[in-house]
């Protein structure tokens, strides 16, 4: 037989499905191949007739009997509404697969653009620090929902050095997205001078640091909730 497989494409929270609807002959081969991360429309010549040899040929199958009838198959003809006019073969569809880190790309912009519209936003704000993890972040979700509607916050402490604040600047100019700059010194300060009975005789460590984290992420949810972005995270790229 032949067989038509349908794959749903888009985002769904965390699910991705990517589309690729394909057409398989009678050998088991694909014939023609959907477009991945999109919707398409998959149109091939089929050869029924070798697809009836192949089941005629098949000595699982010699016993079968087709019924076509009220008890099988109910048979439609196309008389008369069909067009005999023989016609050219149609162009065979581009079977080839995409390489692997343009399949990971593909997945995440789709992803991420059906999440940010699927939940009613229109715009996202990312925090940027310069490194590699925040810089594919917003790469990608200006590919998802275009520059106009990415925004970058560069959070800066003491401890951020001067190659980090650059290259965020240069990343929000190369790609053309608004950055806004929201130094965190002086808050990091109080929080340090609160716990500072607290923390009396041990010496600084990554509790310093994830002190530093959470008030970035608390300034990134307070701009969410002020303007209705959606925060991106940038944890891990």
């Amino acid at each position: 037989m032949i067989v038509a497989y349908n794959n749903m494409v888009g985002g769904q929270d965390e699910l991705v499905f990517d589309g690729q609807g394909m057409i398989i002959d009678e050998r088991g081969r694909i014939i023609a191949r959907g477009r991945p991360f999109r919707e398409d429309l998959v149109v091939a010549d089929l050869n029924v007739e070798a697809a009836v040899m192949t089941r005629l040929h098949d000595p699982r199958r010699r016993k079968e009997r087709l019924k076509v009838g009220k008890e099988g198959l109910r048979e439609i003809s196309l008389e008369g509404v069909r067009d005999k006019r023989k016609k050219p073969p149609l162009k065979a569809r581009d079977l080839k697969t995409l390489p692997e880190t343009d399949e990971v790309s593909g997945a995440l912009v789709l992803g991420c653009a059906d999440y940010v519209r699927k939940n009613g936003f229109k715009k996202v704000v990312i925090g940027l620090s310069g490194g590699i993890d925040s810089t594919v972040v917003a790469a990608l979700a200006v590919e998802a929902i275009g520059r106009e509607n990415v925004t970058g916050v560069s959070m800066p402490s003491k401890y951020t050095s001067i190659e980090s604040i650059e290259d965020a600047r240069a990343l929000s100019k190369n790609l053309g997205i608004r950055l806004l700059t929201v130094p965190i010194q002086e808050t990091f300060e109080r929080y340090l001078k609160t716990l500072k009975s607290v923390f009396r005789g041990k010496r600084p460590d990554t509790t310093e640091e994830n002190i530093q984290a959470r008030i970035r992420g608390n300034i990134l949810m307070a701009l969410s909730n002020k303007f209705g972005y959606l925060v991106l995270t940038t944890g891990n790229k």
